[in-house]
């Protein structure tokens, strides 16, 4: 393994799906966007692919079996300091492909 691949591999069974707009190469953050009050965007995750040097998928999913996903929204407002949202949801099981669900 290089360090570049180190460098770009998403730590974590989930990523962003690249089909949504402003989702870097690798599915780790998406690009600020405005959103109107009462609206939402909408951002499908996958599976993270199994870095080459691992023993196996069974290795790697289940150290993140039964553990949450936790995304951090960072947001702005003019005239307000920029402040933190963290969201936290389970995941279902791999043979539901990898749909997550707020657990609020």
């Amino acid at each position: 393994m290089t360090e570049q691949e180190l460098r770009d591999q998403v730590w974590g069974p989930y990523r962003f799906s690249s089909d949504a707009a402003g989702v870097d190469d690798h599915g780790r953050e998406v690009a600020q966007l405005p959103l109107v009050l009462g609206h939402g965007r909408v951002l499908s995750m996958s599976r993270t692919p199994l870095p080459h040097w691992t023993s196996g998928p069974d290795v790697w999913f289940n150290e993140h079996e039964g553990k949450p996903v936790r995304l951090m929204l960072l947001c702005e407002r003019a005239g307000y300091r920029t402040w933190r949202i963290v969201w936290e949801g389970l995941a279902d099981r791999p043979e539901d492909h990898g749909h997550v669900e707020h657990t609020a």
